[in-house]
């Protein structure tokens, strides 16, 4: 393939296998049948090949080419004499069908799925590692969609894969130039109107566009940067705490920060908190982590242990965006969250429509059977406040009470109120 790379008349396409979820298998299972696992869906995947078709040949192999296992889990597929896409989704349907079926691995009956990204050769490309590298694009940005998907590779991905790099990069200079910025909106008690604590939010201030919110750069997520960046946010908001309780009498003053799903789902997020704390001196009961709805949905034993070890910790711990997702009642009893954030979206919609406002009140009588605080977010307009008083909702934010503040704003909104009972949410 490298010396008909780039050859004019000669077409080729590249597909890339991921096992689905392959490193919690060989985890439960044991590496032995895990490598075993790898064998049997190598031997299903080769049988599943086109006449004439290979499948890249491993760098140490000298011999025929053969079905080549790529990285832990990752196998890749050479496909000659491919005329268009429906050639290669053909194949890639008879390789998803071979994997799904049910496999008896040292007795054991294990099922999978496989992640296809596929790529066709270009006369723009001089070099398989091109092709190699787009069919990998696909591969990601299918499992990115979800498990047992076919990609095919396309100009709007690459350009994808080119503004995600460049966000990367940009991102890496902003954490080493400081550009990002943590500005604090207040969650106000609404009887007698207080405020109790404040929620860091992460702001970009880019020397060209100016101040960016988070919803521009999400795709960091893809990244793997998100969990460096919460890292410094919980540093930032934790610092803040000591100096936010000195000019409010010597009483605690809270902390909420969002954890993004990648940092949430690695396995140093409890060590990364604590060494926050440990540096900060912040006391962990004025530190409250928000969880999104869905990404608490993903995987809800992850959840549980998580939460119970922040727990642990002395950190609140709350469901943020409750409403926008289906979320078990059984997960949500497991999780035993502090507060729940009933999500904007059932707030704006309250006046107009009986439905929202019905689901809100069913929130709060949950709430108050789970001995859960509850703050309505996204709080803009007086008659929303009502219907949330008079539902015996206690807890609010939103530019009806303040937007976010940077860090001096936050301190004199402090000062001004010296009655403030800024303090830790009841349980």
């Amino acid at each position: 393939m490298r010396r008909r790379a780039g050859t004019r008349g000669y077409h080729y396409a590249v597909m890339l296998a991921d096992i689905d979820g392959f490193k919690a298998l060989n985890h439960s299972l044991g590496s032995t049948t895990g490598d075993q696992l790898l064998i049997e869906i190598g031997l299903r995947l080769q049988s599943s090949l086109r006449e004439g078709d290979v499948v890249a040949r491993p760098l140490n192999f000298a011999g025929e080419l053969l079905l080549a296992r790529f990285g832990g889990d990752e196998f890749a597929f050479l496909l000659e004499r491919c005329a268009d896409e429906n050639d290669v989704l053909r194949v890639a349907e008879r390789a998803q069908a071979a994997v799904a079926a049910p496999l008896l691995v040292q007795r054991k009956l294990v099922q999978c799925t496989i992640g296809i990204g596929s790529a066709f050769s270009s006369n723009s490309h001089t070099r398989p590692d091109d092709t190699l590298r787009d069919a990998e694009t696909a591969l990601r940005r299918g499992q990115a969609l979800g498990a047992g998907r076919t990609e095919l590779f396309d100009a709007a991905m690459h350009n994808r894969a080119v503004h995600r790099l460049k966000l990367e990069n940009d991102l890496r200079t902003a954490l080493n130039r400081n550009q990002l910025r943590v500005l604090y909106q207040p969650i106000f008690r609404i009887d007698p109107r207080q405020a109790v604590a404040f929620e860091a939010l992460l702001r970009w201030q880019h020397p060209e566009q100016g101040l960016i919110a988070p919803n521009e750069f999400l795709a960091a997520e893809d990244t793997g940067l998100m969990a460096m960046i919460d890292q410094w946010v919980i540093r930032e908001a934790c610092g803040q705490m000591p100096v936010w309780q000195a000019a409010n009498g010597g009483r605690l003053v809270r902390a909420a920060i969002n954890l993004s799903a990648r940092h949430f789902a690695s396995a140093q997020v409890i060590d990364g908190i604590k060494t926050c704390l440990r540096d900060t001196f912040a006391v962990p009961n004025a530190l409250a982590l928000e969880i999104a709805d869905p990404i608490a949905s993903m995987n809800p034993d992850h959840t549980a242990a998580a939460l119970a070890q922040m727990r642990r910790l002395g950190v609140t711990t709350a469901l943020d965006d409750f409403g926008s997702n289906s979320i078990s009642l059984t997960s949500l009893r497991r999780c035993s969250y502090d507060v729940l954030k009933i999500d904007r979206s059932l707030i704006s919609s309250m006046q107009a429509d009986r439905t929202s406002q019905d689901v809100v009140d069913v929130i709060l009588t949950l709430a108050r059977k789970l001995n859960c605080e509850v703050i309505a977010e996204g709080v803009e307009k007086p008659a929303q406040v009502e219907s949330l008083r008079t539902m015996g909702c206690s807890l609010a934010q939103g530019y009806f009470f303040s937007p976010p503040l940077d860090a001096s704003a936050a301190l004199q909104l402090l000062r001004k109120l010296p009655t403030c009972a800024v303090a830790p949410f009841a349980r």
